[in-house]
């Protein structure tokens, strides 16, 4: 092997199976898709992005969301990297790994939108809103 032939392009193989950039969109529009009906159902005003897929929450939080194909992983699971930024509190965003699992897309979709609405972003949005739970209160007693 010369100097030059290290340069060529090498021969494909055909035969291995390919995932086109196609179904990564569609993954990604349909989990973005479903993110965006269950957070207008919860009462919240969300925009879309103008730029990229993205969501905009209550003017404040931007979501931004990737299916990660792992071959590795069972057909029935789903990862999901998600990732929200504030402009003022956290700009670089707070990302998430979320799996969940189910048959079909949609099936995925919703567990994994399950698990992450209950365990992180609604901790994120109702630390933004200025309220107070007198539930919550402790008190924690002091000795000398």
């Amino acid at each position: 092997m010369g100097l030059f032939d290290f340069f060529k392009k090498k021969a494909s193989n055909t035969n291995i199976a390919q995932p086109s950039d196609a179904s990564y969109i569609n993954k990604n529009l349909v989990v973005l898709n479903a993110l965006e009906s269950r957070l207008i159902e919860m009462g919240y005003d969300v925009k879309r992005h103008p730029q990229y897929l993205a969501l905009i929450v209550n003017s404040q939080l931007e979501i931004c969301l990737a299916v990660i194909d792992n071959p590795a992983n069972h057909p029935s699971v789903i990862h999901l990297m998600i990732s929200v930024s504030h402009k003022q509190y956290f700009p670089d965003g707070i990302v998430e790994n979320v799996a969940g699992m189910g048959h079909s897309l949609e099936d995925q979709a919703s567990n994994v939108l399950n698990n992450y609405i209950n365990s992180t972003l609604l901790t994120i949005i109702d630390s933004l809103i200025d309220s107070h739970n007198p539930e919550l209160d402790f008190m924690a007693t002091y000795q000398r």
